[in-house]
């Protein structure tokens, strides 16, 4: 049976507009889409442009793979400020909005997004909850592990965060 190919192979990149994008499988780095330093996305099916490496991602797999950091995120005691503002943006929030929901002043949740710190303790705790009461439906299965942490208050921040591999096909599966 001949493989079908993906119908944006051959296309001018909209990005450069001189590459013609080609379409392979592979672990591909979203971090820059996602405004995270590193998210490796294993099984990720996309065409990309080897003149200017841009990567063509449906929205579909941004949310998902979104969702599936967030989960990861919110089993954490301890946010970092890049994380607090990957997790606002998901909600769609401005920082006025943050502050308004968890009860802070806007400058303290912009505190939060700054270099130099970590969100820890009750502030923490009521972000990550808030995330999760928000998302929870949406998420399904990927908030599972998150659930647990959220009812055991959390897990020790790890070395290396979980969401920085992540296998498109599980996330399918979740």
């Amino acid at each position: 049976m001949k493989k079908k190919s993906d119908p944006q192979t051959g296309t001018i990149c909209p990005s450069c507009g001189k590459g013609k994008l080609t379409f392979k499988a592979g672990k591909r780095d979203l971090g820059p889409l996602l405004g995270l330093s590193e998210v490796t996305v294993e099984n990720l099916s996309a065409p990309s442009c080897p003149t200017c490496g841009a990567i063509l991602v449906s929205g579909e797999v941004l949310e998902l793979v979104s969702l599936g950091i967030a989960g990861s995120m919110l089993s954490q005691a301890e946010l970092e400020p890049i994380e607090v503002r990957f997790l606002r943006k998901l909600l769609e929030y401005t920082q006025a909005d943050l502050a308004e929901h968890l009860g802070v002043d806007r400058a303290t949740a912009n505190r939060w997004e700054q270099e130099g710190g970590r969100l820890t303790g009750a502030n923490s705790y009521a972000l990550r909850s808030h995330v999760f009461m928000q998302l929870r439906d949406k998420a399904g299965a990927l908030f599972a592990a998150a659930e647990k942490a959220l009812k055991e208050h959390s897990a020790p921040r790890p070395t290396v965060p979980a969401y920085r591999t992540l296998d498109v096909e599980r996330l399918r599966a979740a």
